[in-house]
């Protein structure tokens, strides 16, 4: 990809070129093999569907080719829509949230009401989630992870580890294999817990080397990038979005004191950034002015830390409106789970588009990572697999 040919002689040859429709997918160590996870998944489901499939003939091959991506692309869709609503949303979002928004036909706040007929195709996914609460995932990232049961790297090392950071150290060694059961729960591992969420995020994320200085402040860090990502978008503010979820939705907003009592809020918000170690002291005004107009990024952590019985644990309730919201309401737009439907109904009817035979229905009920894990595991036969990959 560069020109540049990094092999080392009679040693290896540095494949550098990530072939990904995302460079974002080869970030870093972790997250280019979750996506080879997915797409070893995909290609396993287009055995399973190849097995299922009459025989096209010599002049329907590349036809029988193109209907089996599409069929596989929507089971995996639907896989992916799946683990979201089940696993990764009640892990972060408030409780009583999360009833509401994934229960039957939620009532949603920022979205057309589907049954009036409204046209729906002109929503955006609002600032205040993609520049704001959404944000709040840097802070859960770990200053080192477990890659495998021989293997510890620290976060550094690991957000360099890419095909354009790194290239001269590419395919990844041993030592960078992850071990999928230490990064979710498998037949009772005990794999690489987030870090809780709260207005702190990992040295790691602080690297001047990946997240460098761009303009005169020379700031550097994935934090200050965050702050003025939201300070430049033209949000609403913390008191805004209160007040109009108060309006719409006051049970919601009852739920914590936190966002009913403004006077509270402010001196929780005060005592806290007195007392908190900062990057250069914060002058009495600076406190001020966070207390009274904290930046929305920075209030969704905070918020979450100070949720009773369960500090960082998930998101407080302004938090996880908004996330609910989008999420869960991009979920309740897609036509194949409008109706709440199971996924083994999902994928019967992906099947119905392609074909006459059901050619999903060996496909279990894969409603977390682990479960996804251990079954393309199985399909792509590497259950004895070296390094491990179980």
């Amino acid at each position: 990809m560069t020109g540049i040919d990094r092999s080392i002689a009679g040693v290896r040859v540095a494949l550098t070129e990530a072939l990904v429709a995302d460079p974002r997918n080869d970030d870093h160590a972790v997250m280019s093999q979750l996506t080879a996870l997915f797409a070893l998944l995909h290609n396993g489901l287009i055995d399973i569907i190849r097995r299922h499939e009459g025989n096209a003939g010599p002049n329907g091959q590349f036809g029988a080719a193109y209907k089996r991506f599409l069929c596989a692309r929507g089971a995996l869709t639907a896989i992916y829509h799946n683990i979201i609503r089940n696993d990764l949303m009640p892990r972060v979002i408030h409780p009583a949230i999360y009833a509401v928004y994934n229960g039957q036909s939620p009532d949603f706040i920022d979205r057309p009401h589907f049954a009036e007929g409204l046209p729906t195709g002109d929503w955006e996914i609002p600032l205040e989630f993609s520049h704001g609460a959404f944000r709040f995932g840097h802070a859960m990232v770990r200053p080192e992870y477990q890659i495998n049961d021989l293997s510890l790297h620290d976060l550094n090392n690991a957000l360099e580890k890419s095909s354009v950071n790194d290239p001269a150290n590419m395919p990844l060694d041993e030592t960078w294999m992850v071990q999928w059961s230490r990064f979710f729960e498998i037949n009772g591992s005990t794999p690489n817990f987030s870090r809780r969420i709260g207005p702190h995020l990992s040295d790691g994320l602080g690297n001047d080397q990946i997240f460098p200085a761009f303009d005169e402040t020379e700031r550097v860090g994935l934090l200050y990038r965050d702050l003025l990502g939201a300070g430049l978008a033209g949000m609403w503010s913390v008191d805004a979005l209160i007040a109009e979820i108060g309006n719409r939705r006051p049970q919601f907003i009852a739920m914590s004191r936190l966002l009913t009592d403004r006077a509270y809020r402010v001196n929780q918000l005060r005592e806290w950034l007195a007392a908190a170690p900062a990057y250069g002291a914060l002058t009495t005004q600076d406190i001020e002015t966070l207390s009274n107009e904290p930046p929305l990024p920075f209030f969704i952590l905070f918020e979450a830390m100070r949720q009773p019985q369960a500090p960082g644990l998930h998101l407080g309730p302004l938090g996880s409106i908004i996330v609910s919201e989008v999420i869960l309401g991009a979920l309740a737009g897609d036509p194949r789970c409008m109706d709440g439907g199971s996924l083994a109904g999902q994928l019967a009817a992906t099947s119905r588009e392609f074909y006459p035979a059901d050619v999903l229905q060996d496909i279990p009920d894969i409603s977390s990572m682990a479960q996804l894990v251990e079954f393309t595991t199985e399909i792509a036969e590497l259950q004895q697999a070296v390094p491990a990959f179980l």
